[in-house]
């Protein structure tokens, strides 16, 4: 099953989307960004964690970003900005799974395997 914790979709000149994956609640990151509670997702379920992230990027201080998420065998997001050109930053943490590669996914942007 897919998995993914934070969206953040960062545009040139406009206000940027920060998603707290999910989330109920808006949570404050290291640099004061808000993250919003999670929003404008078409499937899956939420989940949450306690454990401990321990490579939390970029500070520690982001752990509850990584101990919330939304995961399913589909979902997606149809998050509502205007055209133009944005970047992209998926955030992953691995609760769950003790050994790698056991949680293979693919993911598409606008309709392109990244």
């Amino acid at each position: 099953m897919a998995l993914v914790q934070a969206v953040e979709i960062l545009p040139e000149n406009k206000p940027a989307v920060r998603i707290a994956c999910g989330s109920e609640s808006d949570f404050v990151d290291w640099n004061s960004f808000v993250w919003s509670p999670d929003n404008w997702f078409e499937g899956g379920e939420t989940l949450r964690s306690d454990s401990a992230v321990t490579q939390a990027s970029p500070t520690l201080h982001d752990q509850p970003l990584y101990q919330t998420g939304r995961r399913g065998r589909s979902f997606g997001y149809r998050i509502p900005v205007p055209a133009g050109l944005y970047v992209v930053h998926l955030k992953f943490a691995e609760l769950w799974l003790k050994e790698t590669g056991q949680r293979p996914m693919n993911i598409e942007i606008n309709g392109k395997t990244i």
